[in-house]
């Protein structure tokens, strides 16, 4: 039990007097004045008198007195103890020693020095003074000791001071304190209850009464008691006490309103930090009448000791959040109060809550629901709410979304109910999608297909189970088991219609990969009244495509018509091709005005130099040459590097030659075979040119043209190297075998055909996931053939393997030459979005900026598109437009279960916050935590700035939980996110960081 201050009473001062002669002019009548000014207490007159008796020689009895009355004077007038002290030192056998040492241990008496008392009057003698003198001094005494805590001596002095009169009454009270110091409270009531009424000392014996009682839990004496002496005069620490003890008795009356009142005075009266467990009263009070926040306020600073009073403090703050609908901070502290497990009953009624705020949605950081239930069904299997926890065991695997955790869970069970094998197949079919947005799509296959083989359990997942297992298929090349899928999908949506079109539209293009051209435009076609806005626009293309297949130009270009008119995201490419069956269909002159359209509308596109090159084609089938030689010349100057380009300039030799414009022609295919020797279209044109000049009888100047372009040359063809790599590329193309391949570029490393086989090793070797050997065949493709088309594919090949190390500087350049020799609107994306990660990487962000800008509306990827809005959106964060980079946040931010969707929600909410948007902060993140997003890094980020947020609103419980708990559970090892928890820990005055 607490101690309190005692209440001093007056002191009553020595004196001494004597008869002396006043009206003497020498030295004994100025000591006589002095003596008698001393008396009436005139104490400076006393001290002039004194101080005028210097002019006389005195004898040195005099001289002592004297000096006795003036040190006296001087201490009662206030001037402090050093005049006493000089006395002492200079008549250490003085008489008047006593009197000396006891006023100075009087001074630092009243001044409540009481050790430097108790040395000043170890100087007085036990028989130095009589009577109330002696009284006086062994109060001061016994006072002393006891406010030293050296109680036995104290009581000694209080003992003998009994009989007298005077100290009668202090000396029991006192007495009473030192029984109470003890503990001996029986003793000490008895004693303070002899103090009477009127004496100085009542209330605060009765104090000290009302105390007893409340820790005897006698709470309506204590009330009663403390309530008649509220308004009465006590030092401030008693007056705290007083509000405490009787606050907290009326808290266990049931009178919360008043405990309320009462316990708030105590708190703000409070030296120092309030005893916990009056925080915690008055926290249960504010629960009991629905002040939440105020019961959530003070239960916040009881947590801080792991003993039985903070688990019973942190169910109450639960049950406070999970009343005032936040879930997830009710949650957090169920957890922490389970966890503590220090009193059974709250242990098993904090789980229990913990379970209900689960199913409401509360999420704790990277919290095991599970085993926590599983662990309440071990510890407490005949609760009456086993079964309830059994329902959120289920509800839970799909809350935290914990599916591998929650497979093993279920494998354990000897006979799994009804129940859990449905729970298994949700589980497997969520599994399934998380891993195939993550891009694991083989492992999303497995886990789907487990689904599928359980689908008797639930109709509605079997369907979808069957669509994502189809979109799994077929990004694994595995068109005729997505179309088997996609079809059963069809097959067994029943009423529930809603995802037809997205699943015919699969189909299609499933077929469409086998080359069932009919069959993928009846899926296509079944699928795009249900389509909107790209997607409508992409299957009529494929529509398109599949009439152009099967020769119906006319019908080809409607539908490539239509794609345009929906808005497609490919307009380039179904404007070039409807231009293109305009030609199939010999209507030349409105070929030829399509095709201006796409160079004109579309400059930067793969189509525009294709559209060039048909132009071309267009009008040498109307005879007009001219007009096509200088549309060729026109595609050569606007796009060099082009393979339209070369096809244009091969074209454009033999439309020459075939007008007998010889030496115009040998000069194009010279050109042409010096600027790209390795390409397709310069050996078509060493071919004709060889022709040329055999008619003309001069091979041996053809042979000498093609010695300074390629120095191994040949005329004649090396019969073996042909035929060893076509019985390779045929073991290839029939069994994907590979192993003539590898011997066939063993031998003829710089081989005719060396550049093909190394393509097809490089496109065996990334089906394989083998990337490094992909990577150097596909180097060797753009070594050894770097016009060729087939570079392109290979520059394709190892942007993929490259973007695994975005920053380095083979990225860097491979993306570059994919980007310059692109002819697919697909390679030439890769090539840019390699391009822009390179330089996000290596902080230019107003490159990457850039290279994200050029993909605004490109045919990219669902999660390559959130990656390039991110780009963008960090970019201009980078840059100080922070207005422009919370706006382009917001895209990427919609899409949490991407890598750059999880980040960019984390960089926008710390935008947020830095702007003091809280609300908009705890929006963000909250859509973050909800959604489950599978990369922990960025999760944990989320959480830390969530705790940010609570932080700034002065919420200390939440923001210090959230950080408790992450560091708790958090499965992950990067220091930073452990060095972000403790920084903040710290921050909040937490005990927990360390």
């Amino acid at each position: 039990m607490k101690k309190y201050g005692l209440i001093l009473l007056s002191l009553t001062a020595a004196s001494l007097s004597a008869q002396v002669p006043v009206t003497q002019t020498d030295a004994e009548g100025y000591l006589a004045r002095g003596k008698q000014l001393y008396e009436i207490r005139n104490y400076t007159g006393c001290i002039d008198q004194l101080r005028a008796m210097c002019q006389f020689d005195a004898p040195a009895d005099l001289v002592e007195e004297a000096e006795y009355y003036g040190a006296m004077a001087q201490y009662r007038r206030g001037d402090g103890v050093d005049a006493l002290r000089a006395f002492v030192a200079a008549h250490p056998a003085s008489v008047r020693r006593a009197n000396v040492w006891f006023a100075i241990g009087n001074e630092y008496f009243l001044r409540s020095a009481f050790a430097n008392a108790l040395s000043a009057y170890a100087n007085v003698p036990e028989t130095a003074f009589a009577g109330s003198e002696d009284a006086d001094l062994t109060y001061r005494r016994s006072f002393c000791y006891l406010r030293m805590a050296e109680f036995d001596k104290a009581k000694e002095g209080f003992d003998r001071l009994r009989s007298d009169r005077r100290y009668s009454e202090c000396a029991d009270f006192y007495t009473a304190y030192i029984q109470y110091s003890k503990a001996d409270y029986a003793a000490a009531e008895t004693g303070f209850r002899r103090v009477r009424s009127g004496s100085k000392l009542y209330n605060e014996a009765r104090f000290y009464i009302g105390q007893l009682r409340f820790h005897d839990a006698d709470y309506d004496a204590a009330v009663q008691i403390g309530n008649a002496l509220i308004g009465c005069e006590f030092p401030d620490d008693m007056k705290a006490e007083l509000y405490r003890y009787v606050g907290e008795s009326e808290y266990h009356l049931a009178n919360n309103d008043r405990a309320i009142s009462l316990l708030k005075q105590y708190t703000e009266l409070c030296q120092g930090t309030p005893q916990r467990t009056s925080l915690y009263i008055l926290g249960v009070a504010e629960f009991r009448e629905g002040n939440d926040e105020a019961a959530i306020a003070q239960l916040t600073d009881v947590v801080a000791e792991p003993d039985a009073l903070a688990q019973s403090a942190y169910l109450y703050i639960g049950q406070a959040y999970l009343r005032q609908d936040n879930v997830d901070a009710a949650a957090m502290a169920f957890e922490k109060a389970y966890k503590m497990d220090l009193d059974r009953d709250v242990t098993e009624t904090a789980l229990y809550n913990y379970a209900i705020a689960q199913s409401k949605g509360g999420r704790v950081p990277f919290a095991n629901s599970v085993t926590i239930f599983e662990d309440f069904l071990n510890r407490f299997p005949n609760s009456k709410n086993a079964a309830q926890v059994e329902d959120y065991i289920i509800n839970s695997y799909m809350a935290d979304r914990n599916y591998t955790s929650a497979l093993a869970t279920i494998a354990k069970l000897r006979k799994p109910s009804e129940k859990m094998l449905r729970a298994k197949q949700n589980i497997l079919y969520h599994l399934g999608v998380q891993q195939f947005n993550a891009g694991r799509t083989a492992d999303a296959v497995k886990s789907l297909e487990q689904a599928a083989a359980l689908a008797s359990h639930d109709k509605a997942v079997a369907a979808e189970t069957q669509l994502w297992l189809a979109e799994a298929y077929y990004k694994n090349r595995r068109y005729s088991d997505a179309e088997a899928a996609y079809r059963k999908h069809l097959a067994n949506t029943g009423r529930m219609k809603s995802n037809d079109a997205v699943s015919n539209f699969g189909l299609g293009y499933a077929l469409y990969q086998q080359k069932k051209y009919e069959a993928a435009r009846k899926a296509f076609s079944s699928a795009v009244d249900g389509l909107t806005g790209s997607l409508k626009g992409d299957a009529n293309n494929r529509i398109g495509d599949c009439y152009y297949y099967a020769r119906n130009y006319s019908q080809a270009a409607t539908y490539y018509d239509r794609a345009l008119a929906d808005g497609s995201t490919a307009a380039d490419y179904s404007l070039f091709q409807k231009g293109f069956m305009l030609g199939l269909q010999k209507r030349h002159d409105e070929k030829i005005k399509i095709m201006d359209r796409v160079v004109a509308d579309y400059p930067s596109s793969v189509y525009a130099p294709k559209a060039l090159y048909e132009k071309a084609q267009a009008y040498i089938a109307l005879g007009k040459n001219e007009s096509a030689e200088s549309t060729i010349h026109s595609l050569m100057k606007k796009y060099p590097k082009s393979s339209d380009s070369r096809a244009g300039q091969l074209q454009l030799a033999m439309l020459l030659n075939a007008q007998g414009r010889v030496a115009d022609a040998k000069k194009e295919y010279r050109s042409l075979i010096k600027s790209a020797p390795t390409s397709d279209e310069a050996k078509a044109a060493a071919e004709d040119l060889k022709v040329i000049y055999a008619n003309e009888g001069n091979l041996a100047e053809f042979a000498k043209f093609m010695k300074g372009v390629d120095s191994s040359y040949q005329i004649d063809e090396n019969e073996m190297d042909r035929l060893t790599f076509q019985s390779a590329e045929n073991d290839y193309i029939a069994d994907g075998k590979t192993a003539k391949l590898a011997a066939y570029v063993k031998s003829y490393p710089a081989g005719a055909y060396a550049a093909q086989a190394n393509y097809y090793l490089a496109e065996s070797a990334i089906a394989a996931g083998k990337t490094a050997d992909a990577l150097a065949y596909a180097e060797r493709v753009a070594a050894l053939a770097p016009d060729a088309s087939i570079a392109e594919n290979a520059l394709a090949i190892a942007s993929d393997v490259l973007a695994d190390t975005p920053a380095s500087e083979k990225a860097k350049t491979i993306n570059e030459q994919l980007l310059s020799r692109a002819t697919v609107e697909a390679n030439r994306c890769k090539a840019l979005l390699g391009l822009m990660r390179y330089f996000r990487e290596k902080g230019n962000n107003a490159k990457a900026l850039d290279y994200a800008n050029r993909l605004t509306g490109a045919a990219v990827a669902d999660d390559d598109l959130v990656e390039v809005e991110y780009t963008r959106a960090a970019a201009l964060a980078a840059t100080g437009k922070t207005a422009d980079a919370i706006k382009a946040y917001a895209a990427p931010a919609q899409k949490p279960q991407s890598l750059y969707g999880a980040r960019a929600s984390v960089e926008l909410a710390e935008l947020y916050i830095k702007s003091n948007k809280l609300s908009d902060a705890e929006r963000v993140l909250k859509r973050l935590v909800d959604t489950g997003t599978p990369h922990q890094y960025w999760l944990a980020r989320g959480f830390i700035a969530l705790s940010d947020v609570y932080a700034r609103r002065g919420d200390k419980f939440q923001a210090r939980e959230y950080l408790l708990s992450l560091k708790e559970n958090y499965p992950g090892t990067e220091s930073d996110i452990f060095e972000m928890i403790n920084t903040r820990l710290n921050e909040l005055g937490s005990s927990n960081a360390k």
